[in-house]
């Protein structure tokens, strides 16, 4: 299976990555991406101060993260009383989202906590800190001025920071070793968890109760409005899904299209795919066609697909899911809580 974080971006810009745009933002874009930056400022800052105190051999002020949970919801009703935004009365959700990653991310690399104080746990606290802000940042940015090359180019870097950080860390003595991998993967699940909800997740056009263990993949969201969900992190094995991995997606097309039968039939030609059944469904209270396909990935293996195709308000939803072949867990059962509440929005 190809990424598709990389393949939805390039099919929602018909191809190719786009460049900054200059069309003025709408006052639900600087709300959405004010309150991003927030969420932003507030992660950081929460990591910043564990960092202190794992070096100092301390603990986090409790009357410090109130202050900086007060100004997070303050900040959040500002925006909400200067703009018409897409969400509201989400800082509580927020900072729960925050904390529940960050608590427990703090207490893995800072595992004995008593005594003196650990510059290596020190370090990675901070890195982490300025990955989760600085990523979230970007993705305000591009709220209200997308620019695809920019978004690739900094995620690229900034990852690229966050690893040279751990493994600078690592040449002094550490509490925790090796842990690169679960941080990242950690912190890129809040950001995709904090984007579904800031960005927010109806400005593609649909909404949806996200499966157990799931999160979305950000970036396909900011390239262009199509939606990625996958149950590894986006821990993708150069380009390709990992053993155990699956992803969910959608992409809409506003363009005239055949009969559904038609257009699944020039799918399944267009990947190599062989039909294995139809089926006619309601999708949001809408006819739909369900596809159920299989295609050799080589000659010891192959995928699953199962694509949906629903017609709403003239925009075409291809709602999809992909999994190996010979994959022991069943991620139909994921893809069946998703595509059953899935709901239509307004788009923007």
């Amino acid at each position: 299976m190809r990424r598709l974080g990389l393949v939805l971006a390039l099919a929602a810009t018909g191809g190719s990555l786009r460049g900054p745009s200059h069309g003025a933002p709408d006052r639900a874009d600087v709300c959405q991406a004010s309150k991003l930056q927030d969420a932003a400022r507030h992660a950081g800052t929460l990591l910043s101060r564990n960092s202190a105190a794992a070096a100092q051999g301390t603990s986090v002020d409790a009357a410090c993260e109130s202050l900086e949970e007060r100004r997070l919801s303050n900040s959040f009703a500002k925006a909400e009383g200067q703009g018409d935004c897409a969400t509201r009365g989400d800082a509580a959700a927020v900072q729960s989202a925050i904390r529940g990653v960050i608590d427990p991310l703090s207490h893995s690399l800072r595992p004995d906590p008593g005594g003196t104080g650990s510059e290596c746990s020190a370090s990675k606290l901070s890195a982490a800190g300025q990955y989760l802000s600085h990523m979230l940042e970007l993705y305000a940015k591009q709220r209200t001025s997308r620019n695809d090359t920019r978004l690739v180019q900094n995620h690229s870097n900034t990852r690229l920071k966050l690893r040279g950080a751990f493994l600078e860390a690592e040449t002094g003595a550490c509490q925790t070793t090796g842990d690169f991998d679960a941080v990242l993967a950690r912190l890129d699940n809040l950001i995709g968890d904090l984007v579904e909800e800031l960005w927010p997740l109806s400005a593609s056009g649909v909404s949806f109760d996200r499966p157990a263990g799931w999160h979305l993949n950000p970036f396909p969201l900011a390239a262009g409005g199509d939606v990625e969900l996958n149950n590894f992190s986006n821990a993708y094995l150069h380009g390709i899904v990992p053993p155990g991995g699956a992803v969910i997606f959608v992409t809409t097309d506003d363009r005239r299209t055949p009969s559904l039968r038609v257009l699944a039939e020039g799918d399944a030609r267009q990947e190599g795919a062989t039909i294995d059944s139809t089926l006619d469904i309601l999708v949001g209270g809408e006819s739909a066609l369900q596809v159920i396909k299989h295609a050799p990935f080589d000659t010891t293996v192959g995928y699953k697909m199962i694509d949906i195709y629903v017609v709403h308000r003239a925009v075409r939803y291809k709602l999809g899911v992909q999994c190996w072949s010979n994959d022991p867990v069943d991620h139909v059962k994921a893809y069946d809580t998703f595509w059953r509440s899935v709901r239509f929005a307004e788009r923007p």
